[in-house]
């Protein structure tokens, strides 16, 4: 992946949850520390890559200077591990959150209509948090 003059992109993954590895995990929820970080006419995103790069980097979220949005809701799923880039301005000190949750292997669609208002397990949702010192 090319990036033009100024952006910066470090590479991170997120891992299975431990005994759930074949199961689909779906990130939620993408949350930025603080917006104004963010320079005027500038973006920060979380991009999927592919190790095998055959498949198109895919953008799973994106924050700009303007929207200034502390959160998105959005709905990614993977199973294994997913190799992600976080693209951000240099020199710009950024913190994204990711939370989400773990689907059971028995969990099927007739159970899902008859339980439209379940909660999640607080074991299922795990915190990712990227800090890149410079």
């Amino acid at each position: 992946m090319l990036l033009p003059a100024g952006v910066a992109a470090h590479p991170f993954e997120i891992y299975p949850k431990l005994h759930y590895e074949n199961n689909m995990h779906i990130i939620t929820t993408a949350a930025l520390d603080i917006p104004e970080r963010i320079p005027d006419g500038e973006d920060v995103s979380i991009i999927s890559v592919q190790a095998n790069r055959v498949a198109m980097p895919l953008t799973v979220c994106k924050f700009t200077h303007s929207s200034r949005q502390f959160y998105q809701n959005l709905e990614f799923v993977f199973t294994g591990t997913a190799k992600m880039l976080l693209k951000k301005p240099e020199q710009t000190k950024i913190t994204i959150f990711l939370s989400g949750y773990c689907e059971d292997e028995d969990n099927s669609d007739e159970e899902e209509e008859e339980e439209e208002e379940t909660s999640e397990d607080s074991d299922d949702i795990q915190f990712i948090s990227i800090r890149k010192k410079h």
